[in-house]
């Protein structure tokens, strides 16, 4: 009999399940099945859809439609836009993460210049990092379990960025604003952890 590995389920943080606007190409019911079949127990989906997931009766409707046809967890990222970001208070307790496109995507989540930018980091609520790894009781909201499960720290997903995101928003706002970087180190492996670094 050959040997078997067993891994932990596998979380993929970048999604695009089309719903609302674009069920023909994807809708939650086969993304989330697919992520299943390969493995993946939690997915994000990016907020880039039609209407766009930048209000909060828009996010309400995806969450409801979501709840009905998911077959693995499902988190929803909350999409700034120019045109919106008085309801990013509204959405914070309602998605996982904040997306903000800083360049070429469809529809109004473009932002464009260095005010609105800062109104995201007004509105929005700073990332709090798990200095250890433990669960911890700030359950994942915004997340929805298919079934029965493990509710991953908020904290956690909030933290995944692009390093090149990343370090071009502190060089960007290093005069404007006292913001923290943050560094997910992966080199242990299940020791993973969060970790504060000032900007630079």
């Amino acid at each position: 009999m050959a040997k078997l590995l067993k891994l932990p389920g596998l979380i993929d943080v970048h999604t695009h399940l089309r719903t609302p606007g674009g069920e023909h190409k994807e809708d939650f019911a086969s993304g989330t099945a697919a992520a299943l079949a390969g493995g993946i127990t939690l997915i994000l989906a990016m907020p880039n859809t039609n209407p766009p997931l930048a209000a909060l009766p828009v996010l309400e409707a995806a969450r409801q439609q979501a709840q009905r046809s998911i077959y693995c967890d499902v988190g929803l990222f909350a999409g700034a836009s120019p045109t919106q970001i008085d309801e990013l208070p509204r959405l914070a307790g309602q998605a996982v993460a904040l997306k903000i496109y800083l360049n070429e995507t469809f529809g109004l989540l473009r932002v464009e210049d260095l005010p609105t930018l800062l109104a995201c980091f007004r509105h929005w609520p700073p990332a709090n990092c798990c200095k250890k790894e433990r669960r911890c009781s700030n359950t994942a909201r915004g997340v929805m379990p298919s079934a029965k499960g493990v509710m991953w720290p908020r904290s956690l997903i909030k933290c995944m960025a692009s390093p090149a995101a990343t370090t071009r928003g502190s060089y960007t706002l290093r005069p404007a604003l006292q913001a923290e970087r943050q560094h997910r180190t992966a080199r242990q492996g299940k020791r993973a952890r969060v970790q504060r670094r000032p900007a630079m």
